[in-house]
C-alpha cells in the first residue's frame, strides 16, 4: 500500500510540474514594443495578432525584427496564400522563419481562387 501512496504522489507532482510549465509559455512572445498599438496590418483571427505578409508595409517587419533584405524579398514575392509559402518559394531562409513564424500570417481573403 506505501508504494502506491507513493506512485500517486510522484504522479500528481509531475502532473502539477507540467502543467505549471505549459501554463508558463500559452502566450507565446510578445510582437512589437510593448504598449504599441497594431497597425491596420495587424490581425487577430481567435488568437494572438500578427502581421499580414500580403498588407504590411516594411516598417511593420521591421517591428517583427526582420532585416531590410528578408522585408525586400518578402515584399517582391507577393501575394501569399499561407505563411509557409514563404519556404517553399525560398523567400527567406527556414532559420529566419523559426524567428518570425509566430508573428506572421495572412488574412483570410474574402473571394476564393479558382482553379482550372
Amino acid at each position: 500500500m506505501k508504494s502506491v501512496n507513493t506512485i500517486l504522489l510522484f504522479g500528481m507532482a509531475a502532473d502539477f510540474t507540467a502543467a505549471t510549465f505549459v501554463k508558463s509559455f500559452r502566450h507565446g512572445p510578445s510582437i512589437g514594443s510593448p504598449g504599441s498599438q497594431p497597425s491596420c496590418k495587424t490581425h487577430r483571427l481567435g488568437g494572438p495578432s500578427f502581421t499580414d505578409l500580403n498588407l504590411a508595409s516594411s516598417k511593420d517587419f521591421e517591428n517583427i525584427g526582420l532585416e531590410r533584405k528578408a522585408i525586400s524579398r518578402i515584399i517582391d514575392n507577393r501575394p501569399y496564400r499561407n505563411k509557409l509559402e514563404l519556404l517553399s518559394r525560398l523567400v527567406i531562409p527556414v532559420s529566419v522563419y523559426g524567428e518570425i513564424r509566430h508573428a506572421i500570417g495572412v488574412a483570410p481573403q474574402d473571394a476564393t481562387a479558382r482553379v482550372a
